[in-house]
């Protein structure tokens, strides 16, 4: 078996650069950048969930110590639209899964790993 830093240094000795060249989008598949491309804007353009868990609004449980209870309002998934009015009272939570919108009254993710489930009800410390 060969050791990785003994594997990158291979792969480092033996590439060689290819030239630029400009070709149409259409046919960029299996190429390489030769520079970044940075856009003007945020992507995506709201906060969305790194991950599966429950969303939660820090302020409920920040002055706390746990384990904490909580009831789950619903699911949220990547793709559903906005939930701008919903609202997450204390003892409340959101079910999010990864690249979910945030609902805007809450601002942390409680990993999915880290809880157990009851139902409608999550626990974790």
């Amino acid at each position: 078996m060969i050791l990785f830093p003994d594997a990158i240094h291979q792969i480092i000795s033996t590439a060689s650069p290819v030239p630029e060249e400009q070709v149409a989008y259409e046919r960029s598949l299996g190429r390489v950048l030769s520079s970044k491309i940075l856009s003007p804007e945020a992507l995506p353009p709201f906060t969305n969930s790194a991950m599966d868990g429950f969303a939660v609004s820090s302020r409920h449980i920040a002055s706390q110590s746990g384990p904490f209870r909580m009831r789950v309002n619903g699911i949220i998934a990547a793709g559903d639209a906005v939930r701008e009015h919903c609202e997450t009272g204390p003892n409340e939570c959101w079910e999010i899964m990864t690249g979910a919108v945030v609902p805007p009254d809450c601002d942390a993710v409680i990993k999915v790993e880290e809880t157990t489930r009851e139902g409608d009800t999550i626990q974790f410390s």
